[in-house]
């Protein structure tokens, strides 16, 4: 087993292999329910679909940002407790 040959090989270590846990699936489910709710009852008005989208695309593009600030630091604060483990620093 070697974490490095399971991240070049795309089994881990990016974004598109982390597992989904239920509570995710829970909250996507939700939020589908939702968003079709409301383009149902506004999905009819060209402007107002217009602006919904851009606005869940720019929540989106920001959701995205934070998740790789947390994800870089968390990667960075790992390889420090490791070379403090390993007696390096």
């Amino acid at each position: 087993m070697s974490a490095i040959r399971d991240m070049y090989e795309k089994r881990r270590g990016n974004y598109e292999s982390i597992p989904l846990n239920s509570e995710y699936e829970k909250l996507s489910r939700e939020y589908d329910k939702i968003e079709e709710e409301f383009l149902g009852r506004f999905g009819n008005i060209p402007d107002l679909t217009k602006s919904y989208n851009k606005a869940i695309d720019a929540f989106m593009d920001m959701e995205i940002e934070y998740a790789n600030c947390h994800y870089l630091e968390g990667f960075r604060f790992g390889v420090l407790m490791g070379l403090e483990i390993a007696g390096m620093k």
